[in-house]
């Protein structure tokens, strides 16, 4: 398939303080914090998160984190952002491409089990990114394996980081990223 690169690339981290990197530049986005037990509040959170992807340029392709389904780490909470997230795009016909942490790290440092400083290493050595917030680092790096997916690399890597490239699994409205017109009125 020919993949066009017409279209902002937006590379999301998903959580209660979302990395978000258009144009090569992250961003922390916070959805606020909600007390244990306030469901009310966990809804209001919801509800911000649905008009934050709403805001999100329509003819955006998105790279977003898959669910890491081995965290025991507020997995409720990740589940219901992530599935916001990702229904708010579809419902728009935004396409959006996922990417497993596993597939993500690897692409980063070449492995697929690299912790989080590893990751922030490679954002500093490979490109030139001194960032201590794991979020957005985890976004640039969503950036960068959307551009090279695109066809567009913006840092050069050994190919055993670009095997990764491989395992991305696009999802909603792929379709539209080669010749289907968008519409913008969602």
């Amino acid at each position: 398939m020919i993949r066009s690169v017409h279209r902002p690339v937006v590379g999301i981290d998903a959580s209660t303080k979302t990395g978000l990197c258009t144009d090569g530049v992250s961003e922390l986005v916070k959805h606020g914090s909600v007390s244990k037990g306030d469901r009310v509040g966990e809804v209001d959170r919801l509800q911000r998160i649905w008009e934050w992807a709403g805001a999100l340029p329509a003819t955006a392709i998105v790279f977003i984190e898959g669910y890491n389904y081995n965290s025991k780490f507020h997995a409720i909470t990740a589940g219901e952002i992530g599935a916001t997230i990702r229904l708010r795009l579809h419902i728009r016909g935004v396409p959006f491409v996922e990417v497993s942490p596993k597939a993500l790290k690897k692409y980063a440092t070449g492995k697929g089990n690299a912790g989080k400083p590893d990751m922030r290493m490679a954002a500093f050595k490979r490109l030139g990114v001194d960032d201590a917030d794991d979020n957005r680092v985890d976004a640039l790096w969503l950036y960068a394996i959307g551009m090279d997916w695109l066809g567009k690399p913006i840092v050069e890597l050994p190919q055993v980081n670009r095997e990764a490239l491989d395992a991305l699994q696009p999802v909603g409205h792929i379709d539209r990223l080669v010749t289907k017109p968008i519409d913008i009125t969602h």
